[in-house]
């Protein structure tokens, strides 16, 4: 009889341990996922940040262009020339490099 009891102890011991495992899984995996999370809105605010210095580079870079090449013109006026003839396809084809790089795994 003093077998069976612990035996059947021991049965009720194992069953905890498994629970108690399953348990610490689950909750390694939610905490793995919530990281992967994290770690992706840090990635797509970094990206919006790296445009928006990118897009400043463009235009620091576009106003010694003009000021170099032209500078007998009305400055103003050809900056926003260059702007309006340049910024926009610059700006299409680093939107969708990021978002190409946001969607992939």
């Amino acid at each position: 009889m003093a077998g069976d009891e612990t035996l059947a102890d021991l049965r009720v011991a194992m069953e905890g341990c498994r629970v108690d495992k399953e348990g610490r899984l689950g909750g390694l995996e939610k905490w793995k996922k919530e990281q992967n999370g994290e770690l992706k809105l840090i990635r797509r605010k970094g990206s919006a940040t790296l445009v928006a210095i990118i897009l400043l580079l463009i235009g620091v870079v576009a106003n010694l262009a003009i000021e170099r090449t032209t500078p007998a013109q009305d400055l103003p006026a050809a900056v926003e020339e260059a702007i309006e003839e340049q910024l926009p396809s610059m700006i299409e084809s680093i939107v969708h490099q990021v978002l190409e790089s946001t969607n992939t795994p």
